[in-house]
């Protein structure tokens, strides 16, 4: 029975030392990531990808020509 009862220590001193493993590898690439993406977007930020804040002030741009052109027309 003793020996039962130090296999089963042993098995769960296992599950909680791979569930650290997990943590821990989960918190090196979210900060391999937030490190990549910060470095692209202080060295390379015409190299990401448009968001909607992009296209909004796109937008605004565009229709600020637009009334200056409209404006000249008349």
């Amino acid at each position: 029975m003793d020996a039962l009862e130090s296999k089963i220590e042993e098995l769960k001193s296992g599950i909680q030392t791979r569930q650290q493993d997990i943590v821990n590898s989960a918190l090196g690439n979210a900060a391999s990531n937030a490190t990549v993406y910060a470095a692209k977007k202080l060295f390379g930020g015409h190299t990401l990808p448009a968001t909607k804040g992009d296209f909004n002030i796109l937008k605004q741009d565009l229709e600020k020509i637009h009334f200056i052109l409209r404006q000249m027309k008349v």
